[in-house]
């Protein structure tokens, strides 16, 4: 499965989505759909969200999305009060089938790939890095705009220590493949998009496997910015528990990779 796919896959089973779903008539094969969640998401996901939903609203007809607008409120005090995302989107109930462009690729050359492999490698073991020495703030800065529109710096920090500390001190750590996406058709935004698979071992976590999506205008750019982590975790106790038969298969759900 490649990533771009997995990319979009993980939208369509998403898993961060505890909230709830209204829809209202505006007129004639036209409605309104009302996500309340608790916890922010990007665009994207909302409107991946919703999906299923508006399939079934429009009865056999093709959900086209047209205007959107979102409200989004983080806790300022530790007194009990949780996060909200509200996300309304417009559909239109349609035959015609809603279509993306077809872009045109970068011209890539063999040396300019190896060398924004290198490249992103170096930022990858960086940006994991940097938040294992403490020093969040330059994997903060790292990040694109629309990953800190999710968490502000100090939410996303908390968060990342707490599983650090969780996890213990690194035994190792190997950046395994780099996957380059030019300019894909239903991709956000136009540009170069890298995956970067990583697995590392922790003290308390001898198994922990992700991926960070990262994201450029264009290949000649040296800006590249993480636009998505997903990452998953055996744990000590967890793993005295495996059945050796049953490894390769648990390894595969959290992104790991095959066993030799």
């Amino acid at each position: 499965m490649s990533h771009l796919f997995k990319l979009f896959l993980f939208l369509l089973s998403f898993q961060c989505f505890a909230g709830t779903l209204t829809f209202k008539e505006v007129s004639k094969n036209e409605y309104e759909i009302i996500l309340k969640n608790e916890t922010s998401l990007e665009i994207a996901q909302a409107q991946q969200a919703i999906y299923d939903s508006a399939v079934k609203i429009c009865k056999g007809m093709n959900p086209i999305y047209g205007k959107y607008k979102f409200e989004s409120q983080e806790p300022t005090s530790e007194d009990g009060e949780t996060s909200s995302f509200t996300f309304v989107q417009n559909i239109t109930c349609s035959d015609e089938v809603q279509r993306t462009p077809s872009r045109s690729k970068f011209k890539i050359s063999k040396n300019q790939e190896i060398e924004i492999k290198k490249l992103v490698s170096e930022m990858t073991n960086k940006f994991i890095q940097s938040k294992e020495e403490g020093n969040f703030k330059v994997a903060y800065d790292m990040m694109a705009p629309s990953m800190k529109k999710i968490s502000d710096f100090n939410s996303w920090k908390n968060k990342e220590s707490d599983y650090l500390t969780e996890s213990g001190n690194l035994i190792n750590r190997d950046v395994w493949r780099l996957t380059i996406y030019n300019n894909p058709d239903n991709s956000p935004s136009p540009g170069v998009y890298i995956a970067a698979d990583y697995e590392s071992s922790y003290d308390n976590h001898p198994v922990h496997c992700g991926y960070i999506m990262w994201f450029a205008s264009n290949p000649n750019s040296k800006e590249y910015k993480v636009i998505r982590e997903e990452a998953g975790n055996i744990h000590n106790d967890a793993m005295k528990n495996i059945k050796p038969e049953n490894l390769q298969n648990i390894r595969k759900q959290i992104g790991c990779r095959a066993l030799p």
